[in-house]
């Protein structure tokens, strides 16, 4: 089973302004190796997939998605997982102003009842 951990993409407390970053503040959903954040200018959704270095993990952005259809094609093709039902809950654009304030929102930070998805 890999870990599920949702952080709200506002919550910079102990967190970096690099995208690459294991302590990104952006982060939508985490998942074993692949992990889904909002870029730094809120433009675009980034897949990263984790790669391990002497120095630790760093992220790599996979695909830029504006899109949530493609996000959720995206993710299932690449990290050949099923979709997380935060992605689902995202507006069907990044650029959608009107649903932005609501989608940040609702994103929860990672705490210890993050939820289990079978790998």
């Amino acid at each position: 089973m890999a870990r599920l951990a949702t952080v709200a993409a506002n919550d910079t407390t102990h967190s970096s302004h690099k995208e690459s970053h294991d302590d990104y503040a952006g982060v939508i959903v985490a998942c074993g190796k692949w992990r889904v954040i909002v870029c730094k200018g809120n433009i675009q959704w980034i897949i990263q997939k984790g790669i391990l270095r002497r120095d630790g993990r760093a992220w790599q952005g996979m695909s830029y998605c504006c899109t949530r259809k493609a996000l959720l094609r995206d993710w299932s093709r690449r990290s050949d997982l099923p979709a997380p039902h935060e992605l689902r809950r995202l507006p069907e654009k990044i650029s959608d102003k009107a649903s932005a304030p609501t989608w940040l929102a609702n994103l929860q930070p990672a705490n210890d009842s993050t939820s289990a998805v079978a790998a």
